[in-house]
C-alpha cells in the first residue's frame, strides 16, 4: 500500500467507511490477483463481495485488513490504511475468516476471545467484560471454559465473530461467513450478522445471504469489478451474474415463476 504521507492520509468521507482508489495486488508467483479496483462503502451498510472462484473476493478482504499490502491506496474512515499499526487498526476493522479454526488456537473460548483485546493493551477487568459481552453478543456465553476443538462448526464460528466483536471496531470484513453451515445453523447465523449494528463488507457464494443482509453488492471476477449497485438491482440481473458464472438468488426465480 503506498505509505506516503501528506494531504492524502485524510480524505473528507464522514459518511464512508472504506474508500479505495485504484488497488491492485499480484501474488510472489505472477498471478495477478486484483486490478486497479476503486469503489467506496458506506458507513453502517452491509456490502456484498460476490464472484467466481479465483475472482479476488478473499484478496481484497486481506487487503483491506492490512494482512498483505499492494500498489493502491485505502482509507478507513476517512484515515489512510498506511497510518494504521497493528493494535490500532483492529479497533477499526477486523476480519473474520472463512474458516474458524485459522482464529481459534488457544486452550479454551475464553482465552481465544480475550487474546485480541489483551494485544489492544486493555487492562483484564476491561478484558474479562469485553469477553462476557462479545460471548452473550453470540449466544456463546456457556462455552467459555471448553477447548474450540470441542465444538461445531457453527459453534466455533460464533466464537470466531466473538474474537471480532471483542474489539469493539467500526467495520468488519466476513469471508464466506455460511460455508459449511446446515441450514438452520445458517439461518441462525444469518440473523446474527443482521443484527449487528456496524459496517459490514461479506464475500460470499451465498446469494440468498447476500440477498437477505446487503445494501450493495459488487461483482468481482479476474480480479477487476465488473459491477456495483443496490443489491436489488445486481441480484436481479440474471444475464450480469451468467456472465460471472453466478445465479440469481432462489427467491428471484420464485418470483419470476409467479409473474409468470
Amino acid at each position: 500500500m503506498d505509505s506516503a504521507s501528506g494531504a492524502g492520509d485524510v480524505v473528507n468521507t464522514a459518511s464512508e467507511a472504506i474508500t479505495v482508489e485504484e488497488l491492485s495486488y499480484t501474488y510472489p508467483d505472477g498471478t495477478v490477483a486484483l486490478q486497479s479496483l476503486s469503489f467506496r462503502i458506506h458507513v453502517g451498510e452491509c456490502f456484498g463481495l460476490i464472484g467466481p472462484n479465483g475472482a479476488g473476493k478473499s484478496t481484497l478482504l486481506l487487503l483491506l485488513n492490512g494482512v498483505i499490502e499492494g500498489p493502491g491506496r485505502v482509507w478507513l474512515l476517512g484515515q489512510s490504511l498506511a497510518l494504521f499499526n497493528e493494535q490500532k487498526l483492529p479497533r477499526r476493522m477486523s476480519m473474520v475468516f472463512e474458516n474458524p479454526d485459522d482464529q481459534l488456537f488457544m486452550s479454551t473460548v475464553f482465552d481465544d476471545v480475550a487474546f485480541g483485546a489483551l494485544n489492544l493493551g486493555l487492562d483484564d477487568n476491561t478484558v474479562r467484560q469485553r469477553v462476557q459481552a462479545a460471548l452473550e453478543a453470540v449466544g456463546m456465553e456457556d462455552f467459555a471454559a471448553k477447548p474450540p476443538y470441542h465444538l461445531s462448526l457453527g459453534e466455533k464460528k460464533r466464537v470466531a465473530l466473538a474474537t471480532v466483536l471483542v474489539m469493539d471496531c467500526e467495520i468488519i470484513a466476513l469471508d464466506e461467513p455460511t460455508n459449511g453451515l446446515d441450514p438452520a445453523g445458517r439461518e441462525e447465523f444469518i440473523q446474527l450478522l443482521d443484527s449487528l449494528p456496524m459496517t459490514k463488507i461479506i464475500a460470499a457464494h451465498d446469494m440468498e445471504l447476500i440477498e437477505q443482509l446487503c445494501d450493495r453488492v459488487a461483482v468481482l471476477d479476474e480480479g477487476k469489478i465488473a459491477a456495483v449497485g443496490p443489491a436489488s438491482d445486481i441480484l436481479g440481473d440474471e444475464e450480469l451474474l451468467r456472465d460471472h458464472k453466478l445465479r440469481c438468488p432462489l427467491t428471484y426465480h420464485r418470483v419470476a415463476k409467479l409473474g409468470g
